[in-house]
């Protein structure tokens, strides 16, 4: 069975050394929308770890993307950010946020065209969730619910790895 220290480099390798730093490279190529894409997915991602997803399917999806927001990601409501997450991943249309690039004087101003999410404040309130979520696991008794869960997600489903090199 794998040790807490163990999954915690194994979420390292995919969180802190792919998808934040695809984020981190989205944020210098002014991608635009691509920060808050890559973000709600990483949400999603760690979601499955904090409520035990096992199979890839549909079923809770909502509940943990919640679940671990309002954990996590307390600045935001949890409810808006799903439908953030779902207007961005299935009709690229959102209603009660607008998106910004690289003006953190605006982060969470509120507009005409909702409230206002800063690509830099984003990026960095998902590094802090990362963060907390890792250090949980770290500082929690193996029996404990995040332990067990996260566990239990790692062993049905692994995680996505990128092979640079092939040969």
């Amino acid at each position: 069975m794998i040790t807490k220290e163990q999954l915690v480099s194994e979420l390292d390798s995919s969180f802190l050394k792919v998808a934040l730093v695809d984020i981190q490279r989205a944020l210098s190529e002014n991608t635009n929308l691509a920060v808050f894409i890559l973000g709600v997915c990483m949400i999603d991602a760690l979601a499955g770890f904090y409520g035990g997803k096992e199979k890839l399917t549909n079923d809770g999806n909502a509940d943990r993307f919640k679940n671990f927001a309002r954990k996590y990601l307390t600045q935001y409501n949890a409810d808006d950010l799903w439908e953030v997450r779902n207007g961005l991943l299935h009709s690229y249309a959102v209603e009660k946020y607008s998106f910004v690039n690289k003006k953190s004087h605006l982060h969470g101003t509120l507009t005409n065209g909702g409230k206002l999410i800063n690509d830099e404040n984003f990026y960095n309130d998902l590094k802090t969730a990362y963060e907390n979520f890792k250090n949980d696991i770290l500082a929690t008794p193996e029996q404990n619910a995040i332990i067990t869960n996260s566990k239990k997600r790692y062993s049905a489903l692994k995680l996505m790895r990128i092979i640079v090199e092939i040969g």
